[in-house]
């Protein structure tokens, strides 16, 4: 959620996720893409291409973490048992960063259980 280079966050993310969802509409090209990645990258669907309106360009990235591959789920880790939110208290910091940074003023960034930022 930093801005990044190279595509390490959204990679990493991708790894360390049991979901990962990706949407981007250009509409300059009048397409829309979204592909679905699940089990820490192990898996995918075939990307979906759709035909969108000249208006649309966003992108959207949905993912749910992996907290197992971070000792955090289930008995594993006390702190997720008491605090389910462990990782929205990471998130969240970013994502409000994210939201106010002045070379974004559309982007809308949603947190919750399943994180989302969509420009």
């Amino acid at each position: 959620m930093t801005g990044g280079r190279n595509g390490y966050g959204a990679k990493l993310a991708n790894i360390f996720s049991k979901e990962f969802v990706i949407e981007t509409c250009d509409g300059q090209r009048q397409r829309c893409y979204r592909q679905v990645f699940r089990a820490n990258m192990t898996q995918k669907d075939a990307p979906a291409i759709r035909a969108c309106k000249a208006s649309e360009n966003w992108t959207c990235v949905t993912f749910c973490p992996d907290l197992a591959k971070f000792g955090a789920a289930g008995r594993t880790c006390p702190h997720a048992q008491r605090r389910p939110g462990i990782f929205l208290a990471l998130f969240q910091p970013a994502c409000h960063w994210q939201a106010a940074h002045p070379a974004c003023p559309t982007l809308k960034v949603q947190s919750g259980l399943v994180y989302e930022a969509q420009r």
